[in-house]
Parts: structure tokens; C-alpha cells; sequence
């Protein structure tokens, strides 16, 4: 059994509360970095201040929530965007908390084990669904919960990782990402259930096929050098 310490178990509380903000309303409706920053984990942190909001047909709803300075502290967090979209048309909505930082401290923090700790049941757990956008095929992870709170109802967490090339969700982040300068962190949040012999929400899939292209149009999140 994994144990989490005090601090931990704070820093997930954290980052499950900034995602579940939505839930109700859905429901309703390196190792640290051997080698130091520098120019390249900023400029992936500009990429992500610079996300447009509208994605597709996907408009921001709402403000920016913000993270707590101990989530940014604990977790590296140089930069993110935390927010709401919506697609007006069919009123379908997704919350993306997509972060930008030292890859060490990002994949510590996995979205298992840190729902499990705010008393989300999983009930189905999709270790690696793809997605086709940008010109090439990309790799998510799947999590699907039960809450059991006052507003109770069940919602899925599609996330992965991106390293300027591909979006994916190797089986162990740390050896995959560990001698990287900069990573981006993605989970997308959906209370639309997934459609028969499908593992992820067609929203969540949808969105995120918005914005793999963006970035993959938008050109090199960050330079080479």
C-alpha cells in the first residue's frame, strides 16, 4: 500500500478541488530538473498563457480558477490554465486543468491516487485510449469516478503528458520524462458518460482533438536550444 504523507494528501485535496469545481455544475447542466530551467520551461509556460479561449467550437466560460501557491509549490507549476469551456450548441461542458513545469514534481502527483484521497470511488480505470488529431495518433489515460457527495453522480478524468512532440501517458512517467527540461500536465473532466464500446466521453474526446490541433498548429512550444 502506498503511503502519503500530511502534506501530500493536502497538495491532492488541492488540485481535486480546483477540477471538481465544475462537477455540480456539469452535473447540472525530473525528477526535479537536473539541469535547471531557463528558456525552455519558460517558453512552455508562455504557450500555456497563451492558450486561446476558444478552441473549435469550445468557448471559455467563466474566469480562470487559481490554484493554491502550495499546489504550484509542491507540484513545480511554472504556469497553467485552469478553466471551463462549453460548446453553446450542444451545451456540453468539460473542465482542463493543463499545467506547464519541472517534469520530476508533475508526474508525482498522479489523478488516481490523488481522487482516492478525497473519497471519489473509481470504478473503471482505461490505462491507455488514443487520440487522432494533429497528424498523428496520441495516448490518454481514462479514469472514471462515482461521487457520492451531495451532488452525486459519476464523471470521467481523461489525462496525459506532452513533451513537445507527442501527448501520452507512458506506464512509467518518471523514466520517461526524467531527463526532460519542461512537460506539460493535461486532465480534461467530463460528467457526459461515454457511449457503448467507447472509453472516453465524446466531449472530453472531442476537446481535446481541439487542442492537440491548436498546438500542433501553433508550431514548437518551445525552442530547441
Amino acid at each position: 500500500m502506498i503511503q502519503l504523507s500530511k502534506n501530500t494528501k493536502l497538495i491532492c485535496g488541492g488540485v481535486v478541488l480546483c477540477l471538481l469545481t465544475i462537477v455540480p455544475a456539469v452535473l447540472h447542466g525530473s525528477l526535479l530538473n537536473r539541469w535547471g530551467t531557463g528558456k525552455q520551461l519558460d517558453e512552455a509556460g508562455q504557450s500555456i498563457k497563451g492558450l486561446p479561449t476558444q478552441l473549435g467550437k469550445w468557448i471559455q466560460v467563466g474566469e480562470d480558477d487559481v490554484l493554491s501557491k502550495d499546489v504550484l509549490k509542491e507540484l513545480a507549476i511554472n504556469e497553467y490554465a485552469s478553466r471551463v469551456y462549453s460548446d453553446p450548441q450542444s451545451g456540453e461542458q468539460v473542465r482542463l486543468l493543463l499545467m506547464s513545469g519541472q517534469p520530476g514534481p508533475l508526474v508525482l502527483h498522479p489523478p488516481d491516487i490523488c481522487y482516492a484521497m478525497t473519497g471519489r470511488q473509481l470504478i473503471q480505470k482505461t490505462p491507455k485510449c488514443s487520440i487522432s488529431a494533429g497528424g498523428q495518433q496520441h495516448y490518454f489515460q481514462v479514469l472514471r469516478y462515482r461521487d457520492g457527495g451531495a451532488m452525486a453522480g459519476e464523471f470521467y478524468v481523461v489525462y496525459g503528458f506532452f513533451d513537445g512532440s507527442e501527448w501520452n501517458k507512458p506506464k512509467y512517467p518518471r523514466l520517461a520524462y526524467g531527463g526532460n527540461r519542461w512537460l506539460w500536465k493535461v486532465q480534461v473532466l467530463s460528467s457526459t458518460m461515454a457511449e457503448e464500446g467507447e472509453d472516453i466521453p465524446a466531449p472530453a474526446r472531442d476537446f481535446l482533438e481541439e487542442l492537440i490541433t491548436s498546438v500542433s498548429e501553433g508550431g514548437a512550444v518551445v525552442t530547441t536550444d
